[in-house]
């Protein structure tokens, strides 16, 4: 779905939209990526 996203706001907004995607590969998403990042408090 993310990919597809993408690829859609760049059809819309051009070179706006930058896919940062390879900056969580091995993550299924950013979510993912994020979530493996958090903080524990």
């Amino acid at each position: 779905a993310g990919e597809n996203a993408c690829v859609e706001l760049q059809k819309r907004y051009g070179d706006k939209v930058i896919d940062h995607s390879h900056l969580y590969t091995g993550y299924k998403d950013l979510n993912e990526y994020q979530m493996s990042h958090k903080t524990r408090k």
